[in-house]
């Protein structure tokens, strides 16, 4: 990830995820990664243009490239994009596992989701990342 720095990183808005964007920003630090600037398109257009002009990098899962760009995986498994889901305590019903399951094939055999590595590094979190 290292050779990534001094790059321009297309990236989605914060307020849409805002622990991820942090963790995976701190990720990217804590692997030699210091993008010169994090870039938010508008739209998956403007993203691609960004990568096309060979000053910027997108972050996505493996998918079938653009005309006129490449998708390289990352060395290790450095990133990781967890999925979980929730519901009230007590309404865990055979709708629930079903949707579990439904949701994990689709997400793995689809979506390209890896199983998670065993014992990933832990990293303990701050109170607070930055400071207001």
């Amino acid at each position: 990830m290292a050779e990534l720095t001094g790059r321009r990183l297309v990236f989605f808005p914060r307020a849409t995820a805002p622990a991820l964007y942090d963790e995976m920003l701190t990720t990217l630090a804590r692997h030699g990664c210091t993008p010169e600037a994090v870039v938010d398109p508008p739209g998956p257009d403007v993203a691609g243009a960004l990568v096309l002009t060979g000053s910027a990098v997108a972050l996505v899962p493996r998918t079938a490239p653009p005309p006129g760009t490449v998708w390289r995986p990352l060395t290790g498994t450095p990133l990781a994009w967890r999925t979980s889901t929730a519901w009230p305590t007590g309404s865990g019903g055979p709708a629930v596992r079903l949707f579990a399951e439904a949701a994990h094939e689709a997400l793995t055999e689809h979506g390209g989701l890896l199983p998670q590595p065993p014992n990933p590094p832990l990293f303990p979190r701050p109170a607070m990342e930055f400071p207001l």
